[in-house]
């Protein structure tokens, strides 16, 4: 049985959690239509990741990759510049190592904030989805990934939030944008050549 201040800690996580939730949604509005977006500018963001890797090398590039999937800057962008800026494979294992270590940190921030808040106050028919997602664990994540269903950040988010354990959460990502990021990277280096 929960006391009060269990509920009173339960519900501030969930709102905690339903606020940045928000904020995520309201960064991806405005990386999309506000003067933010000229920060995502190709040719600026090529040249910052080309910068950090001859300088730093590739863990500054992956930090950088890990930032801007946490902060909601769209997937496909992230995927473009990166093979730009280092070519179709180094570009995809870069975007794949960054995107997984980035989604790993909002899985954990969904995680601390939501998940009891998801279990108590969800409702029965959505910790019944949570806990059918997560039995199909692995290809329940490969499936979200592969699906433009909202974005990646959120996404992580939420899966924090849900009944999904973190090793299939992980490997799930990675098998999932797999396809996806290889494919972008390599259309984007073709389109680039002619």
């Amino acid at each position: 049985m929960m006391n009060s201040n269990d509920l009173v800690s339960i519900k501030a996580k969930g709102i905690l959690l339903v606020t940045l939730i928000l904020l995520l949604i309201a960064l991806v509005l405005a990386w999309r239509w506000s003067s933010l977006s000229d920060w995502l500018a190709p040719h600026r963001l090529v040249e910052a990741l080309r910068q950090a890797g001859a300088h730093q090398g590739t863990i500054l590039s992956i930090a950088y990759i890990t930032l801007a999937s946490v902060t909601a800057v769209p997937l496909g962008v992230i995927i473009v510049v990166s093979s730009i800026a280092f070519g179709p494979w180094l570009g995809s294992a870069l975007v794949i190592s960054g995107a997984c270590i980035g989604s790993v940190c909002s899985y954990g921030i969904g995680s601390m904030l939501g998940h009891e808040g998801l279990c108590r106050f969800g409702g029965e028919r959505l910790n019944r989805l949570s806990e059918k997602l997560a039995k199909k664990g692995i290809l329940s994540v490969v499936v979200l990934r592969m699906l433009p269903v909202a974005p990646f950040a959120i996404v992580n988010m939420v899966a924090g939030a849900s009944h999904i354990r973190i090793r299939d959460f992980l490997i799930g990502t990675a098998l999932g944008m797999l396809p996806g990021t290889l494919i972008l990277s390599y259309l984007s280096n073709s389109i680039l050549i002619f």
